[in-house]
């Protein structure tokens, strides 16, 4: 209904849609009135009758014009408001919804959704279809980060209050030289822990942020992986592993080699943890369907999840494996993360003879 502050709102959609109307029909009606009147004087030009008959039937039908514009154009402004009431009486219901939601949606209400209506128009439908989309986004992220920040609080809660104990057993009472250098490289290592931790969080925060730089370039596979099976063959020969390459020589596509580096190498590093001693871990890589696949398997127990969507989650560990092999749950979700940036996708699956199968498609 238009109200009167909603009258004298001159931005008021249903003010301006009136106001249109109104004129328009204004505009019709006299042009409609001029139209008749001009071809009255033209029909009375051409009959030959007296004048005087001639001018009073022409005061006739002026009369009859003034008297059916003075009464169809305030007729025309009253249907004028009627018919915009009418017709944006649902645009304005579902608008109004939107503000409302909007007003109340907060850090802790992120869960509000805007109703939708069968009976409103498609493109209002559309609009608070993409809103709610975009309310859920929202909230997901926010879910996400409170979370994140919340097992970063934890896992960096921990070893810090382990260091700071273990200075403060040391400076109680006096120790020789031996005694404080065994503490002091004990809290090293614990701080040199904590900084791969940070590192960590700061390359998935870039990520999360969109700010990982990708620098392509031409990069051949097989030079690469040789060169990470170098680099893992004091590790793979402590644990009595056996390294095994399969891939082209010639294989080469354009990536960012540090990424993909940084990629195989969590890999690599996992499938030597998990391997079981003796075992084999393989490396493969082929080109298919326009698409580059990496294949890092081990010989390992494999992951029990249902879901193996699940080792992606950050700061996500299995029950086995807490306490028993070093490692913060979030080198799974870097990588991820870093072959995204790459522009591909990565999985894993569980082995029918056991262990663990890391595929990376990338485009070539």
């Amino acid at each position: 209904m238009l109200t009167r502050s909603s009258l004298l709102n001159l931005r008021s959609l249903r003010v301006r849609v009136a106001a249109f109307f109104a004129v328009l029909i204004s505009v019709l009606l006299i042009g409609f009135g001029g139209a008749v009147y001009v071809t009255a004087r033209i029909i009375e030009a051409q009959e030959v009758e007296p004048q005087a008959d001639k001018e009073r039937e022409l005061a006739l039908v002026r009369r009859l014009l003034l008297l059916s514009l003075g009464m169809g154009i305030p007729l025309g402004g009253i249907l004028a408001a009627a018919g915009s009431a009418w017709m944006t009486r649902r645009t304005l219901r579902a608008i109004g919804d939107i503000v409302r939601v909007a007003s109340e949606v907060g850090p802790e209400r992120l869960s509000q959704r805007l109703p939708l209506h069968a009976q409103d128009d498609a493109e209002i439908r559309s609009l608070v279809a993409a809103l709610n989309q975009m309310l859920e986004r929202v909230e997901q992220s926010v879910t996400a980060l409170r979370r994140f920040t919340a097992d970063a609080a934890h896992e960096l809660r921990t070893p810090l209050a382990v260091l700071c104990s273990r200075l403060e057993i040391a400076l109680r009472r006096p120790r020789d030289e031996a005694q404080l250098r065994g503490t002091m490289e004990d809290t090293l290592e614990g701080l040199s822990s904590l900084c791969r931790l940070v590192e960590l969080l700061l390359t998935l925060a870039r990520s999360d942020a969109g700010e990982l730089a990708c620098v392509r370039g031409p990069v051949n596979i097989h030079a690469l992986l040789l060169q990470l099976v170098s680099l893992y063959e004091g590790v793979a020969s402590e644990r009595e592993l056996v390294l095994q390459l399969d891939c082209d020589s010639q294989l080469t596509i354009s990536t960012d080699v540090l990424l993909l580096h940084r990629v195989v190498a969590n890999l690599l590093d996992n499938a030597c943890k998990f391997a079981l001693p003796g075992g084999t871990v393989c490396l493969q890589a082929t080109q298919f369907d326009e698409a580059l696949w990496l294949r890092i398997s081990d010989n390992g127990p494999g992951f029990v999840e249902p879901d193996p969507e699940r080792l992606f989650e950050r700061f996500y560990r299995c029950e086995s494996h807490r306490g028993v092999v070093d490692g913060f749950g979030l080198g799974l979700p870097l990588v991820r993360e870093l072959v995204r940036a790459l522009g591909g996708a990565v999985s894993l699956r569980r082995l029918d003879s056991g262990g663990t199968e890391a595929a990376i498609r990338l485009p070539v």
